[in-house]
């Protein structure tokens, strides 16, 4: 299972939710919307938009707040969700939007048998992911998952992103 701070989550969601947000499903109606978002927030963002699974956060005028777009991946030793983008607006930062869309796809990756939520990360965000659970390493080190039969893995070349992240079971 996949760490979920639950009390944290219900908080964040129940506030948000009171609040008139909503958490839907990223669908195509979407996608000019968190484009737009993505190349406004994150300088080099991954999202294609065409394998991607995600998770969108509307405010009670309809407005985008943040989105979140993965893809799972099967393995040979299990399947993983790699984590494309996250990116909340800076108007409606800080109200743990991003956390609840992240407890939201562990939440669905526990429905689904998903080992992992992997991804990257710019080097300034490490202290918020492990904040909220995940671990972080320098992109630079190879590193060991357990799970995985094959020995190491390190998807993060860039030096943009200086740091990957994972969350532990």
């Amino acid at each position: 299972m996949i760490h979920i701070d639950a009390a944290t989550h219900l908080r964040y969601a129940t506030i948000l939710t009171n609040a008139g947000y909503t958490f839907q499903p990223f669908t195509e109606e979407w996608h000019e919307q968190v484009y737009s978002l993505f190349k406004t927030y994150i300088r080099r963002f991954a999202s294609s938009f065409r394998e991607e699974e995600g998770i969108v956060c509307v405010d009670a005028k309809g407005t985008l707040a943040g989105a979140l777009t993965y893809t799972v991946r099967e393995l040979d030793y299990g399947r993983i969700a790699y984590i494309h983008d996250l990116a909340v607006k800076t108007a409606y930062r800080n109200q743990g939007i991003g956390t609840v869309m992240l407890n939201m796809l562990a939440g669905r990756c526990n429905e689904h048998g998903v080992l992992r939520i992997i991804g990257n990360c710019h080097k300034d965000l490490r202290p918020y992911y492990r904040r909220i659970g995940y671990r972080t390493f320098p992109a630079k080190i190879p590193i060991v998952i357990p799970e995985d039969p094959t020995g190491t893995l390190n998807i993060c070349r860039d030096r943009y992103y200086s740091c990957w992240m994972w969350n532990p079971a």
